[in-house]
């Protein structure tokens, strides 16, 4: 392997290691959920893999990148909650950190970045296809499921 082909993979490595290092931003990064009636008090987590509606056009899976699956007893464990509103022919789209992780001294989290994903159902059907993601205000096309 030349020398520049082991610089570009190291770079790659470090560039991804560093994407997916335990979704936690930096705190000039962090984004805290604005005060809007029923959405969770906490840090918003960016939508960044994707959201799909369910056939009956009220469920909603919410993709993206978080915290490793843990017990609940870890000290590591992280936990989130989605929240959907409608606003006229579009949705409002949060996930919400609703655990921060603060291990004892000594022990240390993993810097890693996992694919998870949360539940939300609306109180009544959604036939749009456009979404905002709260975090940062950017746009979400919702994927649907195929109908009955």
């Amino acid at each position: 392997m030349s020398r520049r082909t082991a610089v570009i993979l190291a770079s790659a490595t470090l560039s991804i290691a560093g994407l997916a290092a335990c979704n936690a931003p930096s705190p000039s990064q962090r984004t805290e959920a604005p005060s809007i009636a029923g959405l969770p008090h906490g840090e918003l987590i960016a939508i960044d893999i994707g959201v799909a509606m369910g056939a009956d056009n009220r469920t909603l899976t919410i993709d993206f990148i978080g915290g490793p699956l843990l017990s609940v007893t870890d000290p590591c464990y992280t936990a989130y909650t989605g929240w959907a509103r409608v606003v006229g022919q579009h949705l409002d789209l949060a996930v919400v950190l609703v655990t921060d992780v603060h291990p004892p001294p000594g022990i240390a989290c993993a810097a890693v970045g996992v694919a998870r994903s949360v539940a939300v159902v609306l109180d009544t059907p959604f036939l749009g296809t456009n979404a905002q993601d709260l975090s940062d205000g950017h746009g979400i096309l919702l994927e649907r499921s195929p109908g009955p």
